[in-house]
């Protein structure tokens, strides 16, 4: 299920064992605290046990999902970061006769073999990235709260600034909320807002594909400033034309590709745009020269003052 289905299904029942997976913290704090809220446990310090991944094999979750609480009916079991190979047919065996009094909830912001097998036994809630909509409207309920209100052009900047990652969002809004402002305007967003660095790439790829020379080498330095690391930059805007290049020859669905990126169907249309605007043989072009200028890089065979903007000059003469 998604996140925001969980508040739902826990209102009608309590399982006894979740998976939380998905790259946003926020999401998985968020779907943690309610699991918890759920459980409601008088005495937490007793029954209430986390397991970080360096203890995270079998004989210790077996050991703590089958003991008794005290002084509570549920006992809550947390997971952290469970190791790849745990995934015994012991393992398994486990989760199928989990007890009655026991809540295993498993946290993990990446997918391996053990949680995929987890998933067969659990309930999954997905805390991938938000949807626009749901951002929005969590936004738009945090400044009602102060009564305050948002431009939709603001809300739009905001959401797109932080790549959709709730962490970032909720910082960022409080930092918008203590402007003393009743109306969060656009230009407050583009002056306070700090940029997320994807966010960063896909405005200096779409500068580049307009051929927005200015715009590109204002964005670059701002990187270098902020960054100071030129490799890094290279390797982003290698991964952005690589991509780029990908989506041009491929036939998949924007859906197909969405799920191969792990990103929403609508960044694949964006994307699509922005490699509409150059052929697959300048994509490819691009993509040589900057696996070659970050292999030089690496070997100090390349400059690293002036690597970036020679990488820039030859995709704007494309």
């Amino acid at each position: 299920m998604k996140f925001i289905e969980l508040k739902k299904s826990l209102a009608a029942n309590l399982d006894n064992c979740y998976l939380l997976e998905g790259e946003d913290r926020f999401v998985v704090s968020s779907s943690l605290s309610l699991i918890e809220k759920k459980v409601n446990l008088m005495m937490p310090d007793v029954n209430r046990v986390v397991i970080e991944s360096d203890r995270a094999n079998l004989e210790n979750i077996e050991f703590n999902a089958t003991s008794f609480p005290f002084g509570d009916e549920k006992k809550l079991v947390i997971v952290r970061e469970i190791g790849a190979k745990e995934n015994s047919k012991k393992f398994q065996e486990m989760l199928k006769a989990l007890p009655d009094f026991i809540v295993l909830v498993f946290v993990s912001y990446t997918q391996n073999a053990t949680t995929k097998m987890i998933k067969d036994y659990a309930t999954f809630v997905d805390c991938s990235k938000l949807e626009p909509a749901t951002i929005k409207a969590w936004i738009g309920g945090q400044l009602s709260k102060s009564n305050l209100s948002i431009e939709e052009k603001a809300m739009e900047k905001l959401v797109l600034y932080t790549n959709q990652n709730m962490a970032r969002v909720e910082t960022e809004t409080l930092k918008l909320m203590s402007m003393g402002q009743e109306v969060i305007t656009e230009q407050l967003v583009e002056k306070f807002v700090v940029r997320d660095k994807e966010y960063q790439i896909y405005e200096l790829v779409d500068y580049l594909s307009k051929k927005d020379s200015i715009r590109a080498y204002d964005l670059i330095e701002t990187m270098l400033q902020t960054e100071k690391n030129a490799v890094g930059l290279v390797q982003y805007l290698y991964s952005a034309f690589r991509k780029l290049l990908i989506i041009s020859l491929s036939k998949d669905t924007d859906d197909e590709l969405a799920k191969l990126f792990k990103v929403k169907p609508y960044a694949i249309k964006m994307s699509r745009v922005q490699a509409g605007k150059f052929s697959p043989k300048q994509l490819k072009k691009f993509n040589e020269d900057l696996a070659e200028l970050e292999f030089d890089l690496k070997r100090g065979k390349a400059n690293q003052d002036n690597a970036v903007h020679m990488s820039i000059a030859k995709i704007l003469m494309g």
